[in-house]
């Protein structure tokens, strides 16, 4: 067998044994979350300043404007 094939062989292997692995750790994450909320409420969360600076919100304006420019273009 070559070594081009025995390469290619194990790089699957090891690809589809990381989706299987990365499946279950997904299903834990997402329990830990709900378990988290259930016993302590949702995440207290503040927005940066950043958020509220008009400057930045006019930024991202003109990009979206650019981007839907380009798009009916």
């Amino acid at each position: 067998m070559g070594r081009a094939i025995c390469t290619q062989r194990i790089i699957k292997h090891r690809t589809e044994t990381a989706l299987a692995q990365a499946e279950e750790p997904m299903e834990d994450v997402v329990q830990d979350v709900e378990r988290h909320v259930e016993e302590n409420g949702p995440w207290q969360y503040k927005l940066s300043q950043l958020y509220e600076a008009p400057e930045n919100t006019a930024a991202v304006e003109n990009i979206a404007a650019e981007k839907h420019a380009k798009i009916a273009a």
